[in-house]
């Protein structure tokens, strides 16, 4: 089957490619419906990486964020028409110690091979999570940087000490908002404040317990002296991700 692969060749031109999909190999077909762009992306896109990498990794089909519908599964663990996240991590070989994603072997979509700006995407079923078939496609495609907030907080909860009456994040971007939102839902008892350089972005944290712009006055003037940090935790990736910079 002829596959329309969507690839950027230098930075704000992308090239059609045409290229077979083997309709009687081991991996899943699936059609993706809704993408999610990361700032990763952006960078791609507007030429920002350093030059010698944008050589190195050009041309290449952007995006690692995404879901789809299911065209085709050989393992028959998934049937036509359901719903998928597709796992963006590709790894080659495992290790007892090191985890897939932090292996220097193992692959990233949109970093190290072509992402899902594609027609169909071939992709092995163990690289698939089933969804809700009722679930918002639209909000279902967060679930990737969704996945990274989730594996941040898990990695606090058990690393971290049990003084947890205010936890700081720092940022405030979309994943920090989440980060978080999470926060807030999974330690109910703890005060969440949040600390940003946008006063537009730091409204929308109506949830949290404190939002402030990180001025030099402001940091003079915080009430407590050591919130807990969630702001390095936020940079492990779960083993839906890893870091695609």
């Amino acid at each position: 089957m002829i596959n329309t692969v969507y690839r950027l060749v230098a930075p704000r031109r992308f090239e059609i490619a045409f290229e077979d999909i083997d309709l009687f190999g081991d991996n899943a077909i699936v059609r993706p419906t809704n993408l999610s762009i990361c700032n990763a992306d952006m960078r791609y896109y507007l030429g920002t990486r350093d030059a010698k990498v944008l050589a190195e990794k050009l041309p290449m089909a952007l995006i690692h964020e995404g879901v789809g519908v299911v065209m085709r599964d050989p393992s028959g663990k998934f049937a036509p028409g359901d719903r998928v996240v597709m796992v963006p991590n590709c790894p080659t070989e495992t290790d007892d110690y090191i985890g897939e994603n932090y292996l220097r072997s193992s692959k990233f979509c949109g970093s190290s091979m072509d992402g899902f700006l594609q027609e169909y995407v071939e992709i092995s079923p163990r690289r698939l999570v089933k969804l809700p078939q009722d679930i918002n496609m639209n909000v279902a495609a967060f679930t990737e940087i969704v996945s990274v907030a989730v594996h941040a907080i898990s990695r606090f909860d058990k690393i971290a000490h049990a003084r947890r009456d205010t936890i700081g994040v720092w940022g405030d971007g979309n994943l920090a908002y989440i980060v978080s939102l999470f926060l807030k839902k999974t330690f109910p008892d703890s005060k969440v404040y949040v600390f940003g350089l946008n006063d537009d972005k730091l409204a929308d944290f109506t949830f949290a317990d404190g939002a402030y712009k990180t001025t030099d006055r402001c940091r003079r003037a915080l009430p407590w002296t050591t919130p807990l940090s969630v702001s390095a935790a936020t940079a492990l990736p779960l083993p839906l991700s890893r870091s695609s910079g």
